[in-house]
């Protein structure tokens, strides 16, 4: 009866007038939102969605979900984890960027996206296939797959000056000031961005799991409270766009946070104690790129330098059932990137691109390798463009070299080094038949994603043969749009593909649950089909006018069987990979009349497992949560004032992404935005 209930709110969602959040700077982008969806070119496209769809969402994990094909890993709560899985290839396999730079992490190469604010961000972008489109880096045509956040720098004309204060709260007791300023001179655009986040996380959550055993039903039932979830953040970035000879964008970024880990949920006795481990995390960067003008070639140069410093702890004073750790770990990173385009004739194109990174890790563990990294990537590559088709063929060759400390003696510390360098070949195709109406387009390729230094060198767990992860892709897409009217448009997109992973690094128990080995003996086979229908109106026929109303509706379905080849004759052979469900899909809907907008966003999964061996007990039960975004711009004197409230998990639903971590039940955020 609920689903019926869920299904009927959500078609009948379609006639509901909404509410319209935009800041001064938004107005252009949030008319492309409900159109540019439905632009067709000779390009291979990607997903997106812009501000106004991003500032909506409560954090940007919840933002990002919009998208199909992925599955975002959330251990839950304000300071719980986020990191982005696409089709199955695992999260070390999508490159996530900013402004085109890379989000380095080379300890464990995972990127938490619950650490970025979402009003820092014009657009994100993800592409499953990042060779076609615009000039890119050869780290991103080398990429699995790309997840790129476009920051919102301040416009080139405008108001001299012009400030943003922001309060934001709710649920879980956060209360999250933030500020911005945005000055605009003749040649450049500058942002100044603050922010303080605190809440102490907790939520309470039902927990039922019963299973059919040989003595008949056993399980439990409980309701509990989120403990040890706390969180105290500050974010500052500075922005700075100019304009002289040339586009230069820099960016300066400090992220310093501390919060509680509160670990798996375990059933136990009364009062036991539960985990009170804690994590600090200081993360810093600057970064640029540059793009000259009236050269007979699009150059663009890259640069960043990188600080990340990670303090996990345990006091055995707070948590009786802890051992005492106290591990220190600072990541240092250089990167550096050329990349170039022109034409060699008519249709004919090249690129080439070369990128260098650095990395080193430092910790004070007992017996650490002290890591050192080199990285470059050298791609080159050609399209060809003949009326309707187009091909695009590029070759990346990705070498790496490890320094790091093994062993000791009386004459100290020896040095040994490992060298892994890979070929990455990819080609796509793509023909648009009739121009804005039909394409079909094409991909098959071969990436790579090397071994983290925790793979590697972590103490007791390491293992440094092991050999980079080698991902062969292939897809087919379709894509066609109909124009009802000059008000109304729709589309709708098939893709089918195929992934092809071999030597997948895992991790296995040995004498104790400390020490555990690496290998390089996964395998994984991955079959999917992604549809996705969208249908949008706008009764000024998408002109760029604030005063717009309209709505767009998207309807996404998965389905994807991500099969485990490792073992052949074992009982996970053949079966699916864990956490992934085999159907998913997703509603969203908005709305604007008059200053209002209103988004309604339904996401659902069918059961998974969270263990290779699909039994009974390691099911992770379905679930579909139901959000609601609303906001109201108001006029005011020499200024706007924007009030967002968001509705999260409306039905209360009891759910688990990673096993044994909740996730929160219903929940309420509200923001009162304030622009002058």
């Amino acid at each position: 009866m609920r689903k019926l209930l869920t299904i009927t709110a959500v078609l009948s969602f379609c006639g509901v007038p909404a509410v319209h959040a935009q800041s001064l700077s938004d107005t252009l982008e949030i008319k492309e939102s409900l159109v540019s969806a439905f632009r067709i070119d000779n390009t291979l496209a990607s997903q997106h969605i812009l501000s106004d769809k991003i500032q909506a969402a409560p954090n940007l994990a919840d933002a990002i979900r919009l998208f199909s094909g992925i599955q975002i890993k959330d251990y839950g709560g304000v300071g719980g984890l986020k990191t982005i899985n696409v089709r199955s290839l695992g999260s070390e396999h999508t490159t996530v960027m900013i402004d085109g730079i890379p989000v380095e992490n080379a300890q464990n190469m995972q990127v938490d996206l619950g650490r970025f604010n979402t009003y820092s961000f014009s657009r994100i972008e993800l592409s499953s296939n990042p060779y076609s489109g615009n000039i890119r880096s050869a780290r991103e045509m080398g990429s699995g797959s790309s997840l790129n956040l476009s920051t919102d720098y301040a416009d080139l004309y405008g108001k001299t000056d012009s400030f943003i204060v922001r309060l934001h709260g709710g649920a879980f007791g956060t209360f999250a000031p933030s500020a911005s300023w945005r000055h605009h001179g003749k040649h450049y655009g500058m942002t100044l961005n603050a922010s303080l986040r605190t809440a102490h996380g907790r939520y309470r959550f039902h927990e039922t799991k019963y299973i059919r055993t040989p003595e008949g039903i056993a399980g439990y039932d409980t309701v509990m409270t989120r403990q040890n979830c706390d969180l105290t953040s500050v974010t500052l970035d500075w922005n700075l766009l100019a304009s002289t000879n040339g586009r230069l964008k820099v960016k300066g970024y400090f992220y310093g946070s501390g919060r509680g880990l509160p670990g798996a949920v375990v059933r136990r006795p009364q009062n036991a104690i539960t985990c009170k481990d804690r994590q600090d995390d200081r993360n810093a960067f600057l970064q640029a790129s540059y793009e000259p003008y009236g050269l007979p070639l699009q150059v663009k140069i890259q640069g960043k330098v990188g600080y990340d410093y990670l303090w996990y702890r345990t006091d055995p004073k707070h948590d009786a059932q802890a051992t005492p750790i106290s591990n220190h770990f600072r990541q240092t990173s250089a990167y550096l990137s050329a990349a170039a385009s022109g034409q060699i004739a008519a249709g004919l194109n090249y690129k080439v691109a070369s990128d260098v990174l650095y990395n080193y890790l430092d910790s004070d563990m007992a017996g650490f390798a002290y890591p050192n990294r080199v990285t470059t990537w050298l791609a080159a590559g050609a399209d060809y463009l003949a009326g309707p088709f187009r091909v695009d063929a590029t070759l990346v060759y990705e070498l790496a070299r490890d320094w790091f400390r093994k062993g000791s003696d009386a004459g100290g510390w020896a040095v040994s080094n490992a060298t892994r360098d890979k070929v990455s070949p990819s080609l796509n195709i793509s023909w648009v038949p009739l121009l804005n109406v039909l394409r079909f387009s094409g991909y098959a390729r071969r990436t790579y994603r090397l071994p983290s230094f925790n793979d590697l060198y972590y103490t007791m767990v390491g293992n440094s043969s092991l050999v980079p992860e080698t991902a062969d892709q292939f897809g087919l897409k379709g894509l066609f749009q109909y124009r009802f009217s000059r008000t109304m448009l729709s589309e709708l997109e098939v893709e089918g593909y195929h992934n092809e992973l071999d030597n997948k690094i895992v991790a296995i128990p040995t004498t104790n649950l400390y020490r555990w080995s690496m290998y390089n003996i996964g395998k994984a086979r991955v079959n999917g089909i992604e549809a996705k229908y969208g249908l949008s109106y706008d009764r000024d026929g998408f002109q760029s006018d604030p005063k717009m109303d309209g709505f767009d509706i998207v309807i996404k379905y998965t389905w994807l069987r991500a099969l485990d080849y490792s073992t052949p004759g074992a009982i996970t052979y053949k079966s699916q990979i864990p956490y992934t469900p085999i159907h998913s899909g997703s509603v969203s809907a908005s709305a604007v009349r008059k200053g209002w907008r209103i988004d309604l966003n339904a996401i659902t999964a069918t059961k998974r497992w969270y263990n290779s061996t699909q039994l009974p007990e390691y099911e992770l039960d379905p679930y579909m949560t139901i959000d609601i975004w609303m906001s109201k711009i108001l006029p005011v004197r020499d200024g706007n004032l924007t009030l967002r409230l968001s509705l999260n998990n409306i039905l209360n639903e009891q759910y688990e992404v990673v096993t044994r971590y909740p996730m929160p039940g219903f929940n309420a955020l509200g923001t009162i935005e304030y622009c002058f």
